[in-house]
Protein backbone atom coordinates (compact mmCIF):
# COMPACT_ATOMS: atom_id res chain seq x y z
CA UNK A 1 0.00 0.00 0.00
CA UNK A 2 1.58 3.48 -1.34
CA UNK A 3 0.86 6.11 1.71
CA UNK A 4 1.17 9.30 0.13
CA UNK A 5 2.07 11.92 2.88
CA UNK A 6 -2.19 14.02 1.52
CA UNK A 7 -3.36 10.54 2.43
CA UNK A 8 -6.70 11.27 5.01
CA UNK A 9 -5.25 8.34 7.10
CA UNK A 10 -2.11 10.19 7.92
CA UNK A 11 -3.76 13.00 8.39
CA UNK A 12 -6.00 11.79 10.91
CA UNK A 13 -3.09 9.81 12.58
CA UNK A 14 -1.37 12.96 12.85
CA UNK A 15 -4.18 14.80 14.35
CA UNK A 16 -5.37 11.85 16.89
CA UNK A 17 -1.81 11.92 18.28
CA UNK A 18 -1.42 16.01 18.42
CA UNK A 19 -4.64 15.23 20.40
CA UNK A 20 -3.47 12.70 22.84
CA UNK A 21 0.04 15.03 23.27
CA UNK A 22 -1.48 18.18 24.02
CA UNK A 23 -4.58 17.09 25.74
CA UNK A 24 -5.32 18.73 29.64
CA UNK A 25 -1.42 20.21 28.68
CA UNK A 26 -3.08 23.92 29.64
CA UNK A 27 -2.91 22.61 33.43
CA UNK A 28 -0.23 24.58 35.68
CA UNK A 29 1.67 21.29 36.68
CA UNK A 30 0.79 19.44 33.51
CA UNK A 31 4.27 17.71 33.26
CA UNK A 32 3.95 16.64 36.41
CA UNK A 33 -0.01 14.80 36.42
CA UNK A 34 -0.30 11.40 35.85
CA UNK A 35 -3.61 9.15 35.84
CA UNK A 36 -3.36 6.05 37.14
CA UNK A 37 -5.24 3.04 35.81
CA UNK A 38 -6.12 -0.62 36.62
CA UNK A 39 -4.99 -3.40 34.61
CA UNK A 40 -7.19 -6.88 35.36
CA UNK A 41 -8.43 -9.95 33.51
CA UNK A 42 -11.26 -11.77 33.55
CA UNK A 43 -11.25 -15.32 32.49
CA UNK A 44 -7.47 -14.74 30.87
CA UNK A 45 -9.34 -11.46 29.43
CA UNK A 46 -6.76 -8.56 29.79
CA UNK A 47 -9.08 -5.21 30.27
CA UNK A 48 -7.76 -1.48 31.35
CA UNK A 49 -10.20 0.85 33.21
CA UNK A 50 -9.30 4.86 33.95
CA UNK A 51 -10.78 3.98 37.53
CA UNK A 52 -9.17 2.99 40.79
CA UNK A 53 -10.36 1.93 44.08
CA UNK A 54 -10.69 4.41 46.39
CA UNK A 55 -7.68 3.72 48.67
CA UNK A 56 -5.31 3.82 45.95
CA UNK A 57 -4.70 7.04 46.21
CA UNK A 58 -3.89 7.25 50.34
CA UNK A 59 -1.45 4.33 49.45
CA UNK A 60 0.47 5.50 47.01
CA UNK A 61 0.78 9.34 49.17
CA UNK A 62 1.80 7.16 52.45
CA UNK A 63 3.87 4.50 50.52
CA UNK A 64 5.85 6.79 47.32
CA UNK A 65 7.53 9.75 48.40
CA UNK A 66 7.32 10.60 44.90
CA UNK A 67 3.43 11.22 45.35
CA UNK A 68 3.40 14.96 46.16
CA UNK A 69 -0.57 15.24 46.04
CA UNK A 70 -3.76 13.60 44.55
CA UNK A 71 -7.26 13.55 43.84
CA UNK A 72 -9.66 10.94 43.44
CA UNK A 73 -12.97 11.77 41.26
CA UNK A 74 -16.07 9.41 40.97
CA UNK A 75 -18.30 10.06 37.62
CA UNK A 76 -21.85 9.43 38.35
CA UNK A 77 -25.28 10.65 37.12
CA UNK A 78 -27.63 12.63 39.90
CA UNK A 79 -30.84 14.09 40.19
CA UNK A 80 -30.45 17.72 41.31
CA UNK A 81 -32.99 19.97 42.60
CA UNK A 82 -32.76 23.81 42.51
CA UNK A 83 -35.58 25.75 43.81
CA UNK A 84 -38.61 23.74 42.56
CA UNK A 85 -36.79 22.39 39.16
CA UNK A 86 -35.14 19.14 38.83
CA UNK A 87 -32.37 18.22 36.45
CA UNK A 88 -31.10 14.69 35.56
CA UNK A 89 -27.21 15.36 35.38
CA UNK A 90 -25.21 12.94 32.96
CA UNK A 91 -21.90 14.26 33.61
CA UNK A 92 -21.88 14.72 37.43
CA UNK A 93 -18.17 14.12 39.05
CA UNK A 94 -17.57 13.37 43.21
CA UNK A 95 -14.36 14.76 44.06
CA UNK A 96 -11.96 15.41 46.61
CA UNK A 97 -10.67 18.82 47.91
CA UNK A 98 -7.34 18.70 46.72
CA UNK A 99 -9.21 18.62 43.02
CA UNK A 100 -7.82 22.91 42.32
CA UNK A 101 -4.26 21.85 43.88
CA UNK A 102 -4.00 19.31 40.84
CA UNK A 103 -6.00 20.79 37.84
CA UNK A 104 -5.98 24.64 37.22
CA UNK A 105 -9.33 25.07 35.96
CA UNK A 106 -10.45 29.18 36.20
CA UNK A 107 -12.82 29.77 38.34
CA UNK A 108 -15.50 32.51 37.66
CA UNK A 109 -16.26 32.66 41.47
CA UNK A 110 -15.13 30.91 44.64
CA UNK A 111 -11.23 30.39 45.80
CA UNK A 112 -9.99 27.43 44.24
CA UNK A 113 -8.31 26.27 47.18
CA UNK A 114 -11.59 26.26 49.33
CA UNK A 115 -14.57 25.76 47.17
CA UNK A 116 -14.29 22.03 47.99
CA UNK A 117 -13.08 22.51 51.72
CA UNK A 118 -16.41 21.59 53.54
CA UNK A 119 -18.39 18.35 52.51
CA UNK A 120 -21.61 18.49 49.86
CA UNK A 121 -20.14 21.51 48.42
CA UNK A 122 -20.84 22.24 44.00
CA UNK A 123 -19.12 24.02 41.76
CA UNK A 124 -20.98 23.63 38.26
CA UNK A 125 -20.01 25.74 35.10
CA UNK A 126 -21.35 28.70 33.87
CA UNK A 127 -23.54 27.22 31.66
CA UNK A 128 -24.55 24.77 34.42
CA UNK A 129 -25.60 28.08 36.72
CA UNK A 130 -27.56 29.83 33.46
CA UNK A 131 -29.39 26.56 33.27
CA UNK A 132 -30.55 26.30 37.18
CA UNK A 133 -31.18 29.87 37.09
CA UNK A 134 -32.09 31.46 33.46
CA UNK A 135 -29.56 34.22 34.55
CA UNK A 136 -26.48 35.20 33.49
CA UNK A 137 -23.46 35.25 35.95
CA UNK A 138 -21.01 38.28 36.64
CA UNK A 139 -17.79 37.43 35.44
CA UNK A 140 -15.30 38.05 38.64
CA UNK A 141 -11.97 37.13 37.49
CA UNK A 142 -9.50 35.09 40.34
CA UNK A 143 -6.15 37.04 41.29
CA UNK A 144 -3.06 35.20 40.01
Amino acid sequence: MDLQPESPAVFMIALYVFHEKSYDRFHKNADRIVRVTTEFATDGTPNKVGVTGNKVYPEFKKGLPEVENGVRTYPASEIVQYNSKVFDEKKFIYADSTFFNIFSFRLLRGDPSHVLDKANQVVITESTAFKYSEKKIRSASRSG
